[in-house]
């Protein structure tokens, strides 16, 4: 959540001093991330998609405010989200029980993708 007010803040306000710390804020980011494409409360433990969903805001607001975004983290989110999926559009949680909140988390991320239903 640190690294999205940083990088909304840097976009807002302009001000390139914020820009050495969205960049060490996004470069720990790709580093906690999981091999299963998540991301956890702990750095590199298994994903959790309600981290995901915060770590993908994050992201999305580092590449607006024109903080470098590799794309291999695309590639391994989306790996993720598959595993989360539990019916067509629904999410679960860990693994468990398709969640309502998941499933918003979820289909929020995939919008973000540029993920359609049709």
């Amino acid at each position: 959540m640190a690294t999205l007010a940083l990088c909304e803040a840097l976009q807002m306000t302009g001000d390139t001093s914020l820009r050495g710390a969205c960049e060490a804020a996004v470069k720990f980011i790709f580093a906690a991330q999981h091999t299963d494409g998540g991301w956890n409360y702990h750095p590199k433990g298994p994903g959790d998609l309600s981290i995901v969903g915060w770590q993908m805001l994050s992201l999305k607001s580092a590449s607006a405010a024109k903080i470098p975004v590799p794309y291999e983290w695309r590639r391994e989110c989306d790996k993720f989200l598959e595993s989360q999926v539990a019916q067509g559009f629904m999410y679960k949680y860990r693994k468990q029980a398709v969640s309502d909140s998941m499933t918003a988390i979820g289909n929020l991320i995939r919008l973000f993708r540029g993920w359609s239903t049709t």
